[in-house]
């Protein structure tokens, strides 16, 4: 059940719902529209690579971070389907929530709202940047905050404290991994593989930030119809 400090400042966004029809579309848009999330995200992890020298560690604490992706966004997927179940906003007739203009009320019905996995992922992936580039890596934390967190408060799809949850989450992965998995021999293997075999590390380089670009939806898919064959 949503707490009082949860309550009180979504319903403190929620007065603003349908006040500008213009608004509202917007926010819809941009929280459907993967160009607006990793969009902007994963061109910094290309501008930051290719800028990187020998001598600053940023392709490694990039290949660090991409790496500790993966595991975190499992993460806030197996604590969805294992923790108790939390109703999101726009589903739970209680708090009588007011969706925003063209915004579906069906959306994600069914799927638990604690954590966030969006949160948990792009504020990994923002912070993993910001210990690349403390300009960029501010950037990206409040560019996720405004332009991925935001929209899933005022849409309804979660409570403040599932995006506190992901934001704790996905920051402490990105410490781990620029931390303990940078010095690892993983990383140094898959850093000396970049420049000894380039026509095989960047297509693969690229196909996996194409998923983390659309939050390993495709993955997810692939991986959940090998299995409904098996069983």
């Amino acid at each position: 059940m949503p707490n009082n400090f949860d309550i009180s400042i979504l319903m403190s966004i929620n007065k603003f719902s349908e006040l500008s029809l213009l608004f509202d579309h917007f926010v819809v848009l941009i929280q459907n529209n993967y160009l607006f999330k990793g969009g902007v995200l994963i061109p910094l992890i290309y501008y930051i690579w290719f800028k990187a020298t020998q001598t600053d560690n940023n392709r490694q604490r990039l290949i660090a971070t991409l790496l500790i992706t993966l595991p975190a966004d499992l993460l806030a997927r197996v604590l969805g389907k294992t923790l108790p179940f939390r109703i999101r906003p726009i589903h739970d007739a209680a708090i009588h929530f007011l969706p925003p203009d063209s915004m579906y009320v069906k959306t994600l019905e069914g799927n638990s709202s604690f954590p966030s996995d969006h949160a948990v992922l792009f504020f990994c992936l923002s912070a993993g940047l910001f210990f690349c580039s403390k300009r960029i890596g501010l950037f990206a934390l409040i560019y996720t905050l405004i332009f991925i967190a935001f929209p899933r408060l005022y849409l309804g799809l979660h409570y403040p404290t599932d995006i506190i949850s992901g934001f704790v989450i996905g920051v402490l992965f990105a410490f781990i991994a620029n931390h303990f998995l940078v010095n690892s021999k993983l990383v140094a293997a898959i850093n000396l593989w970049c420049y000894s075999k380039p026509e095989f590390f960047y297509p693969l380089f690229f196909i996996f930030t194409c998923e983390i670009f659309e939050m390993f939806g495709s993955s997810r898919a692939l991986v959940t119809t090998l299995i409904s064959y098996i069983h």
